[in-house]
């Protein structure tokens, strides 16, 4: 065998290791790498998709001029071989399921896959595994990618809207487009993300119920258990959440009666310090800090003029009654609320729904 000859069969077998590699190393990250919060599961519980990429990896073997890899005859027979390879893996592993949306969705991180190794060729090698391996539910399988698509760029163009609900809200409104898209199906793409909120949920509400009734516990004691748990309950999920964790943390804190119980008690300018505070603890900046404190400054003075406003009508309501009381109230509401007078006169009329006498929410309303 010539020098040339046994340099190039050892290249090849390098290659050939490099990939088995690569493959092992893919199958090990696919199969136990949790999803993550918002995101569809790459597959169900039950199925195990084989590793499925080995891409080229040397500057010898990728040639310009082709974005999948080489230009030699060699090599693409080697796509051809992993298409046909591909295709016999998922049809021996998933047959039995493919006609459930969920397992569809899953060879979505296939296809996202191909196009990130093969960017002009990977819709059609992943095209021409499915119908290898599924030839009568192509069609389907696209579809159901195309709108977990959609249901991406939808979750990003909400990101800013998720990031100003709290966790029960954005649950609701994620829910809700699930169903819209995918219909009873979207139970069973995210049935990994059901499962694994339930039991945060009941750890998380267990740690509330006790700390909405520690009205003897200091609230520094109050922030570290509850960041705690938050932190060990949704450990995978902190640094992938599609909403900010401290917004949903300082939701949930601020909504504790404990908690609201000690900040009324206290001077405005003290409230307001001990909210900030609060706040640096949980890990907003300073800027961040600075800007809610602002807005908590415009609420105090929205909430200081309702509270006159609903003094004012209750003298009202004790002195007048039928069309002077309207008058009268008519004119307290353009006193006290100028351009939203109407819309607080339908809240009061309409929806029997007085804003000013709801409970007051110290860093959240």
């Amino acid at each position: 065998m010539s020098a040339s000859a046994a340099s190039s069969t050892k290249k090849y077998t390098f290659f050939i290791v490099l990939s088995v590699l690569l493959l092992l190393t893919a199958f090990v990250l696919y199969q136990w790498l949790p999803g993550f919060l918002f995101k569809a599961p790459e597959a169900a519980n039950d199925l195990q998709p084989p590793a499925y990429l080995a891409s080229p990896t040397s500057d010898e073997t990728r040639q310009p001029g082709l974005p999948f890899g080489p230009t030699t005859k060699q090599s693409v027979s080697e796509i051809e071989t992993m298409v046909q390879e591909l295709a016999q893996k998922f049809q021996r592993q998933l047959a039995a399921q493919i006609h459930l949306i969920a397992v569809q969705v899953s060879l979505k991180a296939l296809r996202d896959d191909l196009r990130q190794v093969y960017p002009e060729q990977g819709d059609k090698l992943f095209e021409q595994i499915i119908t290898l391996a599924f030839p009568e539910f192509v069609q389907a399988i696209l579809q159901s990618i195309a709108l977990m698509d959609q249901y991406d760029a939808w979750l990003q163009s909400m990101l800013l809207d998720l990031n100003e609900m709290n966790a029960f809200e954005q649950q609701g409104v994620l829910w809700a487009k699930r169903r819209e898209l995918f219909g009873d199906a979207a139970n069973q793409i995210w049935q990994a993300e059901i499962s694994a909120e339930q039991e945060r949920q009941l750890t998380m509400r267990r740690t509330m119920e006790m700390l909405d009734k520690a009205y003897n516990m200091q609230m520094e004691e109050r922030l570290y258990l509850l960041k705690t748990n938050f932190e060990e309950s949704y450990a995978d999920k902190l640094q992938n959440m599609v909403v900010d964790p401290k917004g949903v943390l300082a939701q949930v804190f601020f909504g504790l009666d404990a908690v609201q119980q000690d900040l009324a008690k206290l001077p405005a300018e003290e409230r307001q310090s001990q909210i900030n505070d609060i706040r640096k603890s949980m890990g907003f900046s300073e800027e961040q800090i600075a800007n809610l404190a602002e807005a908590d400054q415009e609420r105090e003075k929205r909430w200081q003029n309702g509270y006159a406003y609903m003094a004012e009508r209750q003298k009202a309501a004790a002195q007048f009654s039928g069309d002077e009381l309207t008058q009268e109230l008519d004119a307290l509401r353009e006193k006290f609320f100028a351009h939203e007078a109407n819309t607080i006169k339908k809240e009061e009329e309409e929806l029997q729904f007085f804003r000013y006498s709801r409970p007051r929410v110290y860093g959240r309303n």
